[in-house]
């Protein structure tokens, strides 16, 4: 059997397919072999799904961990040495609220910029995450286009590197384009990259720093549409090709009787046609998760193994539907 590749690079169209002609050949692959595998998924969710899979369909698990790309960054941290501390998120509060105060104070309510340094004081967080973002993107304080933003984070920057620490941002970005040097600390083992869209490209650095030490790379994107967001699906494509320095291959596979794109093309891009998608209404959350959980059940009882649930983020009314799941 001709051993796989040491870096590939595929693009699937569907979940399934990229599960058949990828995902669970790779799994496989390590069957009755003890060594090091990762498995990196954009979500805690995602990983747990995959395991399922694996357990319906009788695929061993022994020495696979599954990462997410924050624990993934932890994995590497570690083995850089030599670098800055990272300054935590409740520092670099304290950094702008205090320089936001200090701007603020020779101020009265009159004055044109009060309003201004009013509304930032009376929400950092949010500010901190833009910069945050900012910097994921590669971008750095003195790119912002508000002069009073781009001062402002500008002297936050230098306080953290003043204090010995550095920005966990362009840490990321430092570790993720640099090669690694033959003497340098490996991860080792086999890595696979599954399910990272373009909506993860904040998290790139993070996981571009792990697949540099592993000695086996395996990374499957879902593949561009050339409709709508086609331009920035492409680029993220064309991102991983230049850092693993191999062209992308295409999945080329049978289309799946069913799929969601109806679905992906009404939520996402405003279609005008349903298509195979229905929309249910609740008039309250309550009404609303009864009605999902109706409609689990029913798509249960008829057979159904695999369902997939997505929800803007977790509150009263996502526990009430696992209530009524546990109840049917």
């Amino acid at each position: 059997m001709a051993s796989a590749p040491r870096i590939a690079l595929h693009l699937a169209r569907h979940a399934d397919t990229a599960w058949r002609e990828v995902i669970r050949p790779w799994l496989e692959a390590g069957a009755g072999r003890l060594e090091r595998a990762h498995v990196i998924v954009p979500t805690r969710g995602q990983a747990q799904a995959l395991k399922q899979r694996c357990l319906v369909e009788g695929i061993a698990l022994l020495g696979v961990e599954f990462l997410t790309p924050g624990l993934a960054r932890k994995k590497w941290v570690g083995l850089t040495d030599g670098g800055k501390p990272t300054m935590g998120r409740e520092l670099l509060l304290l950094g702008l609220r205090t320089l936001v105060a200090r701007r603020l104070a020779p101020l009265a309510p009159a004055d044109a910029e009060w309003g201004f340094w009013q509304s930032l004081q009376s929400d950092p967080e949010r500010a901190l995450d833009d910069f945050d973002h900012l910097l994921k993107a590669g971008f750095r304080a003195e790119d912002f286009p508000l002069v009073p933003l781009r001062e402002v984070f500008t002297e936050l920057t230098a306080w953290v590197e003043k204090h010995g620490y550095a920005l966990a941002a362009c840490v990321a970005e430092a570790a993720g384009l640099t090669p690694v040097a033959a003497g340098d600390r490996q991860i080792g083992g086999r890595v696979l990259v599954c399910g990272l869209g373009p909506e993860m490209w904040g998290e790139f650095f993070n996981v571009a720093a792990f697949v540099r030490r592993c000695d086996q790379v395996t990374v499957v994107l879902p593949e561009p549409a050339f409709r709508g967001r086609a331009e920035l699906d492409e680029k993220w494509v064309t991102l991983w090709s230049v850092l693993l320095g191999v062209e992308a291959q295409p999945i080329d596979a049978v289309e799946p009787a069913e799929t969601c794109e109806a679905v992906g093309a009404l939520w996402g891009r405003g279609a005008e046609e349903a298509g195979d998608a229905r929309v249910i209404v609740g008039r309250t959350r309550g009404d609303e998760m009864r009605l999902v959980a109706r409609e689990i059940a029913a798509l249960h009882a008829a057979g159904a193994e695999n369902i997939g649930v997505v929800v803007p983020g977790a509150d009263p009314a996502h526990l009430a539907l696992g209530r009524l799941l546990g109840e049917a």
